[in-house]
């Protein structure tokens, strides 16, 4: 009698596991620029762009909060110059990122991280 509520108890563990929610993926802007900057996210279907957000202003050294986001391409750009423009995919479930800094040869650019 036992053994058959140790089966029930298990298969109701692993159909909980199973149906657990997928989450919008989320993420957020890091500007490690030697400046406070504006950024503009896109997103991309196909061949048409839609803007998201007019803009965000960060300051240098500090990190926004995240943003939940539909799976899909996005473009994350710098409003000020230099231009810099980083391109990339988010899945569900997933938390990224987009980080902006000078590289060695001081070089403004941009990256994707997934912590």
């Amino acid at each position: 009698m036992r053994n058959r509520y140790i089966i029930l108890f298990l298969f109701l563990v692993i159909a909980f596991i199973g149906c657990e929610k997928e989450k919008d993926p989320r993420f957020r802007i890091k500007n490690d620029l030697d400046f406070d900057n504006y950024f503009q996210i896109q997103q991309y279907q196909g061949a048409a762009s839609s803007v998201l957000t007019d803009s965000i202003y960060v300051e240098t050294g500090t990190v926004t909060d995240y943003r939940n986001f539909g799976a899909g391409s996005y473009l994350v750009t710098t409003l000020e110059d230099p231009i810099v423009t980083v391109p990339f995919s988010i899945e569900k479930n997933k938390t990224y990122t987009i980080e902006f800094y000078v590289n060695a040869s001081q070089i403004s650019v941009g990256r994707v991280v997934q912590p």
